[in-house]
Formats: structure tokens, C-alpha cells, sequence
């Protein structure tokens, strides 16, 4: 069985939900195909198989509080040629991922510690 975010199995095996920490992609974000001038036969190819491959892989049924959704935009052959290309490329969509998680991290310590009465800023 093909498993992108195997929430629902970590439950079946007694995982506790409350202790899980999701990380996945915000479909709804941003919802929009990128095909334009600079894109080929291939990139509607990918489009269309995220699509069908959304359509049969398992929904999560289980929801977990700890689940974070990013926003990420659609890659396209153009992307992924210039990023493995370009090293300060590649850097920079590590930095981006590392910002992220760390500002989602840091404003959840920060309203979690609020809830305590007993706001403490994290370096």
C-alpha cells in the first residue's frame, strides 16, 4: 500500500495521536496548475498524474492536533531543472523549509506558554 503521510497507521499501531507531530503540504493553498508559456508536454503530464494519484491514495481519516500544513507551490520540470542546477538554489528552498518550521514552532511555543499565563520568549 503507497503511504504519503501514514497518520492513520501510526494510530492502528498505538501510536499516541497527541504525541505525533504532521508536517504536509497545504493542498488548498495553493490550488492552482501552473501551466504557462514555459510550460512543456511533460509538465502536464505531472499535472495530470498528481491528480490521479491524488485520487487513489488513502484519505486520512484520523486527525492529530499537532498537524502542521505548509503552503508550497506547485514544481514544475522548469523548477526542479533550475534547483538541481544552481546550488544558492537549493540553499535557499532549505533555509525557506528551515524558517518555516522554526517560525511555526516558535508562535506555538509562544501561544502555548500565553495559555500557561506565563509568556517566556524563546530565543
Amino acid at each position: 500500500m503507497l503511504l504519503n503521510y501514514p497518520v492513520d497507521k501510526c494510530i492502528e499501531n498505538g501510536a499516541n495521536s497527541s504525541e505525533i507531530i504532521g508536517l504536509c503540504s497545504d493542498a488548498t493553498a495553493n490550488n492552482v496548475d501552473i501551466m504557462d508559456e514555459k510550460s512543456s508536454l511533460l509538465d502536464y503530464v505531472i499535472v495530470i498524474l498528481k491528480k490521479v494519484i491524488a485520487a487513489f491514495l488513502p484519505k486520512v481519516n484520523h486527525v492529530i492536533p499537532n498537524e502542521f500544513k505548509i503552503g508550497s507551490p506547485e514544481v514544475s520540470i522548469y523548477d526542479i531543472v533550475t534547483t538541481t542546477s544552481n546550488v544558492s538554489k537549493r540553499i535557499e528552498l532549505i533555509q525557506n523549509g528551515v524558517d518555516i518550521i522554526c517560525n511555526l514552532f516558535t508562535s506555538t511555543e509562544n501561544i502555548l506558554m500565553a495559555n500557561e499565563d506565563q509568556l517566556i520568549p524563546s530565543a
